[in-house]
């Protein structure tokens, strides 16, 4: 997925939602506009990744 822009003005939200063995995170506006969205291995050096 291609990063989408927001209005600097705009509220958005970070999503994640964690499984076993991958969590998959996503970043969207308050009116549901998705930005970006991100999978990342669930292991201690993925959760600095996804903090970042």
């Amino acid at each position: 997925m291609a990063p989408v822009q927001a209005d600097a003005a705009e509220e958005i939200l970070l999503g994640v939602d964690p499984h076993k063995d991958v969590h998959a995170a996503a970043v969207f506006t308050v009116l549901g506009v998705i930005l970006d969205g991100r999978t990342f291995p669930a292991a201690t050096e993925s959760y600095r990744q996804l903090a970042a």
